[in-house]
C-alpha cells in the first residue's frame, strides 16, 4: 500500500467523532475511535493508530483475524494491505456498526466470543489482539490465545498490544486503575505465554508479536 493511501485510511478514521455517530465515548474505552478529542488532546490517538501500523508490518496479501474488533477501525487500516480482514467481535451493536460502516470487498464482522472462535483451524495467517488480552482472568487470557492460535496457521503471526510493567507491583496498580481490566501481564509473564504460542518476535512495553510453531 502506498504513503498516501495509507494516509488516506488514517485521515479517514480519525475524522469519525463518537458523538457524529450516536456512540459514547469514555476515558476508560481504550478500544474507541482514535478521532474522539480526548484521545486527541492527551495524545493516545498515536498509541491506537501505532499498534495497527505494527501490525501492517505482517499483513501483506495475508489473511488477518482482528480479534475483539470493536468499531472497526483498526481492521480497515490493515485492510488497506492485507488480502482479507476478519473482525469477530460478541457486542451485537459493535458488529452491526461495522458491518454499516467498513464495507470494502475485503472486510467481514463476525458475531462471536474469542473464547470459541467461529473458525476453521489454521485459516489465518495473522491473528491480531489488540488491547484485548488485559479485559480477561488469567485462565480466560490462555484460553483467548489457545484459540488465537488454533485458528493461525504455522508460520503465521500473533501480533497485539497492551501494557506490559516490569514487576506484579506495577501491574497490579495499573490494573486498579481500570474496572474493566482483569489482569495486567508484566512483562515476564508475557514473554513467557508468547513462548507457548511459538517464537517470540518482538516485546516491547506495548506490543508484542510471536510466530506460530
Amino acid at each position: 500500500m502506498r504513503q498516501s493511501a495509507l494516509r488516506g485510511r488514517i485521515e479517514a478514521v480519525l475524522q469519525l467523532r463518537p458523538e457524529d455517530l450516536g456512540l459514547s465515548a469514555g476515558e476508560d474505552d481504550e478500544r474507541g475511535l482514535p478521532g474522539d478529542r480526548q484521545f486527541m488532546e492527551s495524545g493516545w490517538y498515536r498509541h491506537m493508530l501505532c499498534r495497527y501500523l505494527l501490525a501492517l508490518e505482517w499483513a501483506s496479501g495475508k489473511r488477518v483475524l482482528d480479534s475483539c474488533s470493536g468499531l472497526g477501525w483498526g481492521g480497515f487500516l490493515v485492510a488497506g494491505k492485507a488480502r482479507q480482514v476478519v473482525g469477530v467481535d460478541r457486542d451485537v451493536e459493535a458488529v452491526g456498526f461495522c458491518r454499516r460502516r467498513w464495507t470494502e470487498e475485503n472486510m467481514e464482522f463476525v458475531e462471536g466470543s474469542v473464547l470459541a472462535l467461529p473458525f476453521e483451524n489454521e485459516s489465518f495467517d495473522v491473528v491480531m489482539c489488540m488491547e484485548a488480552i488485559e479485559h480477561f482472568s488469567v485462565e480466560d487470557g490462555e484460553r483467548y490465545l489457545a484459540e488465537l492460535r488454533r485458528v493461525c496457521r504455522p508460520g503465521g503471526v500473533l501480533v497485539g498490544s497492551s501494557a506490559f510493567p516490569r514487576n506484579r507491583g506495577a501491574a497490579d496498580e495499573l490494573c486498579s486503575k481500570n474496572e474493566y481490566h482483569l489482569h495486567v501481564y508484566t512483562r515476564a509473564e508475557m514473554r513467557s505465554v508468547l513462548h507457548a504460542f511459538g517464537t517470540l518476535l518482538r516485546l516491547t512495553p506495548h506490543y508484542f508479536a510471536a510466530e506460530k510453531h
